[in-house]
């Protein structure tokens, strides 16, 4: 019962870091792709290869970058019945994750995993942190979305005085470069940060299989991850990239580069302050609405609408059904013989 557990967990959590690929891409590349500066094709490639990189480097910085996921709100219950658990909290992150992406909708893949570990963990006994939750990693995602939609529109005005009094020709040149860095930078981040969460999850389930001891992490852990995250940036979310662009109020590359340089400098600094997730979602997302904020008439409010319902919605329906179904799971694998 143990291994065949442990081996559902495994692919589940590879599933969930290529769903999350799949939704994170949108993040590094729909301003690049919205101002025709890169096709979705190559756009996805080049996020694909900076996302190994960076899920690779995850290898060095792990145990820096541990505290960042926001995991550490709950925990699961030991032995089989933990590991039945666990992989109901996988199959509902990367079930919601794709659910999304099929509605062309941008969600937390951090939400996401959370609300399912918080939802499995109240119903099964095992602890919740909610003063964690609060002040760890609903406030900081709060904040960072504030942070991107408040830099990313005080950016695209002060964008668009420069360009009425310069010349069009110099300045465009020198905003695809800076498009190009920031979605680069992106994507790295997306890489450390996403392929994190992959590699807590899968040591969990080793642990938990009794595998590994004090939460070593094995190598072909940390590439398997960065490989499935990669993958799903390769095959991107087209319609969540079609949601972002059609968000963002003027396809010119001077907004582009104004805003996806205010979200990534909002996520990496946060993503460099000790103990505190950041959603790339939620900041990207925000710093395209802030942007669009600087002429809200042309702003597409339906689709705003849909995103922020999304993300609100994300976290106690992902909560509610993974702790129905993981308390089923639990009690199961906990009355057989072996459990």
């Amino acid at each position: 019962m143990t291994d065949v557990l442990l081996a559902l967990a495994v692919a589940l959590g590879l599933g969930y870091a290529f769903a999350a690929g799949v939704q994170d891409a949108s993040n590094a590349v729909a301003t690049a792709v919205a101002t025709r500066s890169l096709t979705p094709s190559s756009a996805t490639r080049w996020a694909a290869v900076m996302v190994l990189v960076g899920a690779l480097a995850s290898w060095w910085l792990h145990p820096y970058l541990s505290d960042q996921s926001g995991l550490g709100v709950a925990t699961t219950p030991g032995g089989p019945p933990g590991l039945a658990v666990l992989v109901v909290v996988l199959a509902c992150t990367a079930g919601w994750l794709a659910l999304m992406a099929r509605q062309g909708l941008p969600v937390s893949t951090t939400h996401t995993l959370i609300g399912a570990l918080v939802g499995a963990a109240v119903t099964t006994g095992a602890q919740v942190r909610w003063d964690l939750l609060a002040t760890r990693v609903l406030a900081p995602m709060l904040l960072c979305a504030v942070v991107a939609l408040v830099v990313a529109h005080v950016g695209t005005r002060i964008g668009r005085r420069l360009a009425m009094a310069t010349d069009a020709d110099r300045v465009e040149p020198a905003a695809r470069v800076l498009l190009s860095a920031a979605s680069t930078a992106s994507a790295m981040f997306i890489g450390l940060l996403g392929s994190t969460k992959a590699i807590l999850v899968l040591t969990l389930a080793l642990t938990l299989a009794g595998r590994t001891t004090d939460g070593d992490t094995p190598f072909w852990v940390v590439l398997t991850a960065a490989v499935a995250l990669a993958a799903g940036t390769a095959v991107g979310g087209r319609r969540i990239i079609a949601t972002l662009g059609d968000l963002m109020v003027g396809h010119d590359v001077g907004r582009g580069a104004f805003l996806q340089t205010a979200a990534v400098t909002t996520f990496g600094v946060v993503a460099l302050s000790p103990g505190l997730p950041v959603s790339t979602t939620h900041t990207v997302g925000s710093a395209v609405i802030g942007s669009g904020l600087v002429t809200p008439g042309r702003m597409r409010w339906v689709t705003a609408r849909r995103v922020l319902v999304a993300w609100l919605v994300t976290l106690p329906v992902v909560a509610v059904v993974a702790g129905l179904l993981a308390g089923i799971a639990h009690d199961v694998v906990a009355a057989l013989p072996n459990g």
